[in-house]
């Protein structure tokens, strides 16, 4: 018999919701709930497996105690990045800061905190290590967008739209490790300024989020973002009881252009059904089947049979891992997992209210040590696509289903990384990849495409676009998890074209972990062309992260992560390159500067993928870009900060039209030494510390607001006379610059001496007639300029010509005047010594 949440688990889910909380386990505050967990707590600790007390009744097999979250454990290194992560225990979010989670995968977070509010840990204190950016050839300045509220200046996976109702109207979704679930910026100048993080809720049931959000916008203006939100689900085997983690696909909708959110619907939620048969002596046996669902991709376009209205498509990947039980002495375990890995897709026809049941898109493969081959759902693949290996394109090296190689044995096969996408007549279009059943990460590959005419009622046979060299889990030049760089990136044509995006291994160049391909057909999927290279550097460094997207005109854009410039293959740039003839070439072309360049570099600074989250681990699974028909903008990890302090990774941003530097206004701008000067800054990284340097000298140090802008006082030292460079930079690297003009300084009092002790010297007690051609007012004269004052009212006292003289003087305020006033009583008081002796 197949049982769902028993009775005992129905009033857990009332009353037992476990919710982890900074590495605690808390209930809801009713005394029966809690006598309930201490009654679950026991029977979990009677389960768990005595030390020295594992060897299995089986011999040679290993297992899982019942009552242990490790479900996830066979399936883990195929989930997405972020679901990776946490199932790893290297989410902070998830623990948060617990001692044990720590202690158990060797971290410590709280080695990795920020100051509060603080942009970087090196902070201002370090102003002279912010980075000096060098300019890209055609693209802004970088903004580094994201804000750091909390202790971890780390951010991810970012995903941008534009609304197409306003190209300037830009939406930015982000894993923020700082908040229980996921964050989004948004814009209403083309990414100039920024309004955020606004927080996106994770699903009610649940106790947080995993990561993977992905932004859309309707017709009507409405966003929407999907993510993964992660719970717990009680499972029942007989009289065991257990509970694992479970995932939904959230979506969330925003009316006001993304600046708040409503609360996040479930539109698929994972899974875990039991069958217990217990055996002749009464322990309990049979089989655990736990769901995890991952890697949810949107997808918003017109109905085919209704193009005035849109349906709005989610794409996932379900795994099934199923367990059977097995006994160590007394103490059940669950061993043999076998996973069966399917894409599906759910679709709205209410914006987002409610949704669909799944839909398999892809046929459904199996992982498993020593299992049986099991057929796929949906038969076999139709077509056969290019080919970028060393073999003949044949379907050999992993073209065939399970169910075409006819064999028994072990099963290694996955499929992951779906993107839907909508064309203009409403067809629905799904990539993925297949790694074969060679094994995950390692050998061929194959990038699947299906497609859906009926608004996703139905799928056809998915067909093959290509087979590739499968990247492994990280290059060889780092430490960052990159296999999500082999999931395709989809975009399509304003007509029939389909592009397809992915970094493989490329078959000519051994040392090479990566190069960025694309794969285009332009007949709906029906046939697919050979595929062309899009980065066009002559070395074996890395490239990866692809994206792409097709502007409204029928421009291709692609934008990839790039290692070509760095000799240690650990930093990477932006590089960005497009098509004008529907992928035939592509190139980067500006004819009024003379541009010519098959792609180009988009960041103005490196981003070092070992500085970045704590141990080099993660920089997502995907950067993104978004085209409108002006422009075109892109997103990106950036851990440019993490070269000057800990570890720091931020969102950059960049687009091809200009972004005005950070500006400095003085006021004024002009005067005496030893004075106050009011200082305005625009234009600078929004809350974020910026240093004020005069000379080269820290003057002061100041924090913008929320736009990226700040006044402040600050002193101007007594100098010489002349132009003072004042400079303003902030923690991202951020830089202006202005000057103020020194009118009265030290040498202006020398001078005004030197004519002070001419007069007493000659004796005549009236200081000299100005020279009629000098200036009345004081400018920046050279220095052997005397400074003209008006003739003096008496010369009768001796004492007179020295106050004449001082009264024909503008007066200098501040210490500036207490200086000159200081100097011109000690030439007196010299004098009148002399005249004593």
């Amino acid at each position: 018999m197949r049982a769902s949440t028993s009775e005992l688990g129905q009033r857990f889910q009332g009353g037992l919701r476990f919710v982890r909380r900074r590495g605690r386990l808390t209930a809801p505050g009713r005394p029966g709930a809690i006598r309930a967990l201490v009654v679950v707590l026991a029977m979990l600790a009677l389960l768990a497996p005595a030390p020295g007390r594992v060897a299995a009744e089986e011999p040679g097999e290993a297992g899982i105690p019942v009552g242990d979250f490790r479900l996830l454990e066979p399936i883990q290194d195929a989930l997405g990045g972020s679901s990776w992560l946490m199932a790893q225990g290297y989410d902070p979010r998830v623990g948060m800061g617990s001692v044990e989670r720590d202690a158990g995968v060797g971290m410590d977070w709280g080695a990795y905190a920020a100051p509060a509010g603080g942009g970087s840990r090196a902070g201002a204190a370090y102003a002279p290590l912010v980075p000096a950016r060098s300019a890209a050839p055609a693209f802004s300045r970088n903004q580094i967008v994201t804000r750091q509220v909390g202790l971890f200046p780390i951010q991810t996976e970012p995903h941008i739209a534009v609304n197409p109702q306003d190209p300037e109207h830009l939406v930015l979704g982000v894993i923020d490790y700082n908040f229980p679930a996921m964050s989004s910026y948004v814009s209403f100048d083309g990414g100039e300024t920024w309004d955020g993080p606004n927080q996106v809720r994770y699903f009610q049931e649940d106790f947080t989020a995993a990561g993977d959000p992905v932004v859309g916008f309707d017709r009507d203006g409405n966003v929407y973002i999907v993510s993964i939100s992660l719970g717990f689900e009680e499972f029942r085997l007989g009289s065991l009881v257990s509970f694992t983690e479970i995932s939904s696909m959230v979506v969330s909708k925003s009316t006001d252009d993304g600046l708040t959110w409503g609360d996040a619907v479930s539109a698929a939620r994972s899974t875990v059904e039991s069958e217990s048969i217990p055996d002749e002596t009464g322990r309990e046996r049979g089989t655990i089947t736990a769901q995890f669902l991952d890697k949810p991709w949107l997808a918003v376009g017109p109905d085919p049979d209704d193009p005035d209205k849109d349906i709005l498509y989610l794409s996932y990947t379900e795994f099934a891992t199923s367990y059977t039980t097995i006994y160590a002495d007394e103490l059940p375990f669950l061993t043999a997992p076998a996973t069966e890995t399917t894409i599906r897709m759910v679709k709205s026809e209410d914006g987002g209210a409610t949704w669909s049941e799944p839909l398999a898109v892809s046929p459904t493969v199996l992982q498993a040590e020593g299992a049986g081959e099991e057929p796929g759902e949906d038969g076999e693949r139709g077509g056969q696509g290019s080919s970028l290996t060393d073999e003949d394109d044949d379907g050999e090296g992993g073209g065939q289903t399970q169910e075409e190689d006819g064999v028994t044995g072990e099963a290694n096969q996955t499929v992951q990384g779906s993107q839907p996408k909508v064309m203009a007549d409403g067809t629905l279009v799904v990539s993925y990849l297949d790694t074969t059943n060679d094994g995950v990460q390692e050998g061929l590959a194959t990038i699947m495409v299906a497609i859906s005419d009926d608004g996703g009622e139905t799928f056809n046979d998915p067909v093959q676009a290509g087979v590739v060299k499968e990247l492994h889990f990280n290059p060889r030049s780092s430490t960052f998890r990159y296999w999500g760089a082999a999931f395709p990136q989809l975009a399509v044509g304003p007509d029939e074209q389909i592009y397809v995006a992915a970094s493989a291994l490329p078959p000519d160049k051994s040392t090479d972990d990566g190069d960025i391909y694309l794969f285009r057909s332009l007949d709906k999927g029906a046939t697919w062309e050979e595929p062309v290279r899009l980065n066009q550097d002559d070395t074996s460094r890395l490239q990866f992260f692809p994206s792409i997207s097709v502007s409204p005109d029928g421009t291709l854009h692609a934008m990839w992560g790039d290692m070509r410039d760095d000799p240690d293959e650990a930093r990477y740039h932006i590089y960005y390159t497009r098509s004008i003839d529907q992928g035939a070439t592509f190139g980067f072309e500006i004819p009024e500067q003379g541009l010519r360049v098959p792609d180009t570099r988009v960041t103005d600074f490196p981003s070092n993928s070992l500085r970045g989250f704590p141990g080099g681990r993660f920089i997502g699974d995907y950067f993104s870009l978004a085209a409108a028909d002006e422009d075109v903008y892109m997103v990106w990890a950036d851990t440019r900060l993490g070269e000057f302090g800990g570890p720091n990774q931020q969102i950059g941003f960049a687009r091809q039209t200009a972004i005005a530097p950070p500006e400095l206004f003085m006021n004024p701008s002009t005067g005496a030494a030893g004075r106050d000067v009011t200082i305005q800054g625009f234009r600078f990284q929004p809350n974020s510390n910026v240093a004020i340097d005069v000379g080269g000298i820290t003057a002061t140090n100041v924090r913008t607001n929320e736009k990226g802008e700040f006044t402040t006082n600050i002193y101007m030292p007594v100098a010489g006379e002349g132009a003072r460079n004042v400079n303003a930079y902030d923690d991202t690297g951020n830089y202006a610059t202005a000057s103020f003009y020194t009118e009265f300084g030290f040498d202006t009092i020398q001078r005004s001496i030197e004519e002070l002790q001419r007069q007493i010297a000659q004796g005549t007690g009236a200081p000299a007639a100005p020279d009629a051609t000098a200036p009345t007012a004081p400018s920046p004269a050279p220095s052997s300029q005397p400074l003209p004052s008006p003739p003096s009212e008496s010369a009768a006292a001796p004492s007179r010509p020295v106050l004449g003289a001082m009264g024909g003087l503008p007066v200098l305020g501040g210490w500036g005047g207490l200086a000159l006033g200081a100097g011109a009583y000690a030439v007196l008081w010299v004098r009148r010594r002399r005249g004593e002796s």
